[in-house]
């Protein structure tokens, strides 16, 4: 009896042992941990007002990886050594991950995943590997999602003088961004802000009084906002000689994800003027035309 008692109980150890083997080996059998390294260089051209992201100081990654049967979401990755690394592992029975990046954490899908900023006060940096290597360390190159304005440039036309110019749009900060399709839904534009001058005081270009034909550049703004199309309106007072006015004129730009964008001057050299000559003014001239002399006959009669 004791002996029947061994031989069940080894059974037991030995059906025990295979169960749990086949627990964990679609997950570590054979498998290795999911490392990655960061690739190319990140970092803005300019200094922002919020903590810069860059590839230096990147710090934890949140990834997410979807797979057909397996996968993990918002997991820390840190960087030990010189790989990032979460504790994960390749499944032998779903080895077609594809993988989200964020340096905050995603909403995620079985079909894509999205981050929605309330505003654009923090430098979110992305990336999406939809055809990841299997068992091997894999390159992520994060990107900005949010676009930058820098500079803003106006000129006069020639022989004009510009004064109180001020340059505003209306930011858009909030928004979803996809990752999968690298696009945004845009929120609602907020309340007019000024990328050149301010609501109480504009610039005269050149300096002084303004000087014709003059053109003023303004600081770096260091405004954060979605990218995409935006409509500027700029107020300005232009004067040539007698003539004097004043007007408020559009223009549409688009801004570009991940980009310090100045606004700069048209034309192959851009120092084209971007403010136009007036269609309301007109020099004063005349066409002078002198009536030729011509014989007259005058009668003079004496008595």
């Amino acid at each position: 009896m004791k002996d029947f008692r061994c031989i069940i109980m080894t059974a037991c150890a030995v059906l025990t042992l295979q169960a749990c083997d086949k627990e964990v080996s679609p997950i570590a059998a054979g498998s290795g941990e999911i490392t990655f390294t960061m690739g190319g260089e990140f970092a803005a051209a300019v200094t922002t007002k919020a903590t810069q992201v860059t590839t230096a100081n990147v710090g934890t990654v949140y990834i997410s990886a979807v797979g057909s049967s397996h996968g993990f979401t918002n997991t820390e990755f840190t960087l030990q050594g010189d790989y990032w690394k979460g504790g994960k592992y390749w499944p032998i029975t779903d080895p077609s991950y594809k993988f989200y990046a964020c340096n905050a954490a995603l909403t995620v899908g079985a079909s894509s995943a999205t981050i929605a900023p309330a505003d654009a006060d923090t430098d979110i940096v992305v990336d999406y590997l939809a055809s990841p290597s299997y068992k091997v360390n894999n390159t992520l190159t994060m990107k900005h999602i949010f676009a930058q304005i820098g500079t803003v440039t106006m000129k006069a036309p020639a022989t004009f003088t510009v004064t109180d110019v001020k340059v505003s749009l209306q930011p858009i900060t909030s928004g979803t961004y996809t990752l999968d399709t690298d696009t945004w839904s845009r929120g609602s534009a907020g309340e007019a802000t000024y990328i050149m001058g301010t609501a109480s005081a504009g610039v005269n270009l050149g300096g002084g009084d303004g000087v014709a034909g003059g053109s003023s550049t303004s600081s770096d703004n260091d405004l954060w906002l979605l990218p995409g199309e935006y409509q500027l309106t700029a107020t300005y007072t232009i004067e040539k000689g007698d003539y004097r006015n004043s007007f408020t004129k559009h223009a549409t730009v688009t801004l570009v994800q991940g980009k310090n964008n100045n606004l700069i001057l048209p034309g192959e050299g851009h120092d084209e003027p971007n403010i136009p000559v007036p269609d309301d003014i007109a020099d004063v001239t005349f066409s002078v035309t002198v009536t030729p002399w011509s014989d007259v006959d005058v009668s003079a009669d004496f008595s």
